[in-house]
């Protein structure tokens, strides 16, 4: 299909229209194959064009058709509420002082269009996050596009407090003749739903200031409340690998976390606790604040809501399975933990030593020894219910930020009794990288092109010369052999 030509009328199909009407004008924002749930993702096109038609002749300057990103906040404080916005995004279609009417006159009866075309960029521009941060890691991630929120057609789980925007805005713009200010007089704006691609990173370093995470718990097991104690439980969990979304958010991979449990009796006849549920939640945190953020707020002490500093949180959970344990195998050791075979032969040779090599010396080695302990593992399974939820990346930008944590509620029994241990595990979520628009011409990466450089490239051998007089000299060159 022919693009329109700039400034003269097209007849497109399969277009959505967002239309602004004046008393005598009216201005049209027409997007190619669009429709309402469309989802674009990185390099995805976004073609169409602008329609105006005038009822009168209307005098304007310049025109502008422009892709905005938006982030706004708003933190309610005590006194008064904070709103702020950031423009991390604006991209320009360029038009020629050519192409507009003579006399910058819309013409009353004629109609005109303004084809666009703008690609959803990769990452921002480096102007983008322009606020201090502790470290450099801070800022990439701040580059990294956000995904739109609240306008998707399922529960995005973000608040009002966290907003991030994309839209194709059309401007006509006149300047004042005294002045020079320059005043909007048609404007259109269309909407469009934005995510971006996010490959998985790394696991986080979790330490024990990041309070959000619990990687590890333990817990003392009792017949009940007064009784002595039976021995301890320790759970620890692995952080699993990422969820990705596909770049339309309707279907996601499925992931799973490792439980490591430690039971230490402090009885050799001690019976080992059984195991009767793991239930799983996933916790959605949005982070916001009313100035640009230095840090990761996931990790050390973020403030709590409605924070005197200008920030806040806001969380939102999500059920995800409870699972009843059958099948679960307490592995039984009698070795002491953090000490090998070898070692405790070492020791019981050396504890032989010091009684001598007797008999009862060797009763005694074994009588003092540590009591036994029980290890086991289980594979949870996590999958998110992107049916019924839209479950945005994982993203970090300058005034907020979208996490998630497994919350996993291990329930054992001993005894006549029970109890629970939780864990809070950071979870990734990532987007896909569509195929869809492969074959859009655009440069090679650094990559593709240092390894065609490097394999297409040939040196020829290595020569030595005598240098050319003009650089024979011993010492720098004056400031007359230079200046011509």
């Amino acid at each position: 299909m022919p693009s329109p030509t700039l400034f003269q009328s097209a007849d497109l199909s399969r277009r959505m229209l967002s239309t602004t009407y004046t008393k005598t004008a009216t201005i049209s924002l027409h997007i190619i194959d669009y429709y309402s749930s469309k989802v674009y993702t990185t390099t995805s096109p976004i073609t169409g064009y602008v329609s105006i038609n005038t009822a009168k002749d209307t005098n304007f300057d310049t025109l502008h058709v422009e892709l905005l990103g938006v982030a706004r906040t708003r933190v309610d404080g005590v006194r008064s509420p904070t709103k702020i916005y950031q423009t991390f995004l604006k991209l320009s279609m360029p038009i020629r002082e050519s192409s507009y009417p003579d006399n910058h006159i819309f013409e009353a009866g004629h109609s005109y269009t303004i084809p666009f075309h703008f690609v959803i960029p990769n990452h921002l521009i480096i102007n983008a996050c322009n606020h201090s941060t502790f470290t450099g890691a801070i800022i990439d991630e701040h580059l990294c596009l956000p995904p739109s929120t609240g306008i998707w057609d399922r529960d995005d789980l973000s608040p009002n407090m966290a907003q991030v925007e994309y839209s194709i805005t059309s401007r006509v713009i006149r300047d004042h003749q005294v002045s020079g200010k320059q005043t909007p007089i048609m404007k259109a704006v269309q909407c469009i739903h934005v995510l971006p691609a996010f490959a998985e990173q790394p696991p986080l370093n979790i330490t024990k200031t990041d309070r959000l995470y619990t990687m590890s718990k333990t817990t003392t097991l009792r017949k009940h409340a007064l009784s002595s104690k039976l021995g301890t439980l320790k759970v620890s969990a692995t952080q699993p690998a990422a969820v990705m979304i596909s770049a339309d958010g309707h279907a996601a991979s499925t992931t799973s976390t490792l439980l490591d449990l430690t039971y230490e009796p402090v009885s050799n006849q001690a019976a080992q606790p059984r195991l009767t549920e793991v239930s799983c939640k996933l916790v959605t945190k949005t982070f916001y604040s009313a100035e640009g953020i230095a840090t990761l707020p996931n990790l050390g002490d973020w403030v709590g809501p409605y924070g005197a500093e200008g920030q806040g949180s806001y969380a939102n959970n999500t059920r995800l399975s409870s699972m009843p344990v059958c099948n679960f195998q307490w592995r039984h050791n009698s070795t002491p933990q953090g000490l090998d075979n070898s070692e405790y032969a070492s020791n019981i040779g050396t504890d032989l030593e010091n009684c001598g090599g007797s008999g009862t010396g060797l009763r005694r080695v074994w009588d003092n020894a540590p009591p036994v302990y029980y290890t086991g593992n289980l594979q949870i399974p996590i999958k998110l219910p992107v049916d019924k939820k839209m479950f945005l990346p994982t993203f970090h930008c300058c005034i907020a930020s979208r996490v998630y944590i497994l919350s996993l509620t291990v329930s054992v029994a001993v005894a006549r009794s029970s109890s629970t241990v939780t864990l809070q595990v950071p979870l990734q979520v990532g987007v896909v990288l569509s195929t869809e628009n492969e074959d859009r011409t655009e440069p090679p990466s650094f990559e593709v092109t240092s390894e065609e450089a490097v394999a297409g490239s040939d040196p020829g051998p290595r020569t030595l010369q005598i240098p050319e007089d003009e650089f024979d000299h011993d010492a720098l060159p004056a400031y007359r052999d230079v200046v011509l």
